[in-house]
């Protein structure tokens, strides 16, 4: 099964690099962010071209054994220099779905508002989906396990090997998703899951192959 989803994702890679308009292919810098207190990751892609480039991708981390308030100036401090230095067109957010643990979703809505307050700040426009959108755009199931996520991005990506930690991976999927928007790949209001290519060829061929 995990081969058959393998080379779903690649074939739906292929024929999105080969049916993509000349006229789509400009410069685009998608900022990805996964947020969290203690572990905001992002994934920074660049399309310069057919095909879409990690520019680079990692964590911004903060130190447990401060208060929560200086863990949120940090995220804006680091968030801040990282807009600057890198200067995306365009920020993909994800939006906490839901959370069994209380903690930790009060720690996300807390680190996503510093960093919609940060964005605002420096005028960068950014875009936010739950993860069940993200798997919807990426793989074509919004119920996709982190597994399958993380082969697709490595598949369009043409990564070496699959991208950490997690929180980076998952930065990477959603700075995808923002350049598909931008070229009218998928739809770009989050609910809408009408698609064109690839996610809808990759949902077809994956239900085939989970009734196989």
């Amino acid at each position: 099964m995990g081969i058959v989803k393998k080379e779903i994702v690649t074939v739906a890679v292929d024929h999105w690099r080969t049916t993509t308009p000349a006229k789509q292919l400009r410069h685009i810098r998608i900022l990805g962010l996964d947020p969290g207190t203690a572990t905001t990751g992002y994934g920074l892609v660049d399309l310069d071209g057919a095909e879409p480039i990690v520019a680079n991708y990692g964590c911004i981390l903060t130190d447990k054994s401060v208060p929560a308030a200086e863990r949120l100036v940090a995220i804006h401090e680091e968030l801040t220099l990282l807009v600057q230095a890198t200067k995306p067109d365009h920020v993909m957010i994800e939006r906490l779905f839901f959370s069994n643990n209380q903690k930790t979703a009060m720690a996300v809505s807390e680190a996503r508002g510093v960093i919609l307050m940060t964005l605002s700040q420096l005028s960068v426009p950014s875009t936010e989906l739950t993860p069940p959108q993200v798997k919807q755009r990426v793989v074509g199931n919004g119920r996709a396990d982190k597994r399958m996520v993380q082969r697709a991005v490595t598949e369009i990506l043409a990564l070496d090997e699959r991208p950490k930690p997690d929180d980076a991976a998952d930065a990477l999927a959603l700075a995808i998703c923002g350049l598909w928007i931008h070229l009218g790949l998928v739809e770009g209001n989050p609910g809408e899951e009408t698609k064109k290519l690839p996610a809808a060829l990759i949902a077809m061929q994956l239900r085939l192959a989970e009734a196989a």
